[in-house]
C-alpha cells in the first residue's frame, strides 16, 4: 500500500469504525483507493503546473510543491468517504449538552403566579416523561429546585427515557 492508502485507511478507521470493520479485504480495498488517488494526484499535478518562461530552481520547487499539495487536496475530496459514525457515548454527550434542563423547568414553575392547570400538567408529563403527581408536587413546592434535587432518581429515569425517545425519533 502507498502512503495515500495508509492515510485513507487511518481516516476511514477514525471516521467510521463500524463501516471499516465490515470491509472484507481491507488491504485490497485501501490499496485500490491509494492507487486511484496516486494516479489522480499525478494527473492533477501536471494540470496545475504550467511551465513559466524562466524560473530558478527554488521557484520551480515551490511551484511543483504547491501544485502537488493542491492536487492532493482535490484528490482527497474525491475519495468515497463513509458517513461519520458517532459512538453511543458521543451521542449521549451531545444530547446532554443540547437537551432542555430540569433547572429551567424548576425556574419556570417558581416564576408562575398561579397553579398549573390539569392539561398543562399532562403536557409537561408527556414532554418530560415524568408522572403528573411528580410535576404537581414540584409546582406546589415552595422551592421547585429543592424538590428536583431531592428526587434525583426520578429525574435520572426521566432523562434516560427522554434520551431513548429522542433516539427513536431521529
Amino acid at each position: 500500500m502507498n502512503h495515500y492508502a495508509t492515510l485513507i485507511r487511518e481516516r476511514w478507521m477514525a471516521m467510521a469504525p463500524a463501516s471499516y470493520a465490515e470491509i472484507s479485504d481491507k488491504e485490497q480495498f485501501f490499496a485500490g483507493l491509494g492507487e486511484t488517488m496516486l494516479t489522480a494526484v499525478h494527473q492533477l499535478t501536471h494540470q496545475l503546473t504550467p511551465t513559466p518562461a524562466s524560473e530558478d530552481y527554488l521557484e520551480q520547487v515551490g511551484r511543483l510543491t504547491m501544485a502537488k499539495k493542491q492536487a492532493e487536496e482535490i484528490a482527497l475530496s474525491e475519495v468515497p468517504w463513509p458517513a461519520v459514525e458517532v459512538t453511543s457515548d458521543e451521542a449521549r454527550e451531545e444530547w446532554e449538552s443540547t437537551r432542555p434542563q430540569e433547572s429551567g423547568l424548576a425556574e419556570w414553575m417558581q416564576s408562575l403566579d398561579r397553579p398549573l392547570m390539569e392539561h398543562e400538567l399532562q403536557e409537561l408529563a408527556a414532554a418530560w416523561i415524568l408522572p403528573v403527581e411528580f410535576l404537581q408536587g414540584m409546582s406546589e413546592s415552595t422551592s421547585p429546585m429543592t424538590y428536583l434535587d431531592s428526587h434525583s432518581a426520578e429525574i435520572s429515569m426521566s432523562q434516560q427515557l427522554r434520551y431513548s425517545r429522542d433516539l427513536q425519533n431521529h
